[in-house]
């Protein structure tokens, strides 16, 4: 199955960086965080077969 492998430790250190900074009441302002992603292609995609 092909599938897209996310850093989920940069996810959980993000989230935490910012769950401290809330608790801290400091202002999180509303933003866009790009993490690293991965495409790993497997067998699940491939060309469509053709007919005949």
């Amino acid at each position: 199955l092909t599938t897209v492998d996310q850093s989920i430790v940069g996810l959980g250190s993000r989230a935490a960086e910012l769950l401290i900074q809330i608790i801290a009441g400091q202002s999180v302002e509303n933003r866009l965080y790009e993490l690293p992603t991965q495409l790993i292609v497997r067998e699940s995609c491939q060309p469509v077969a053709t007919i005949g």
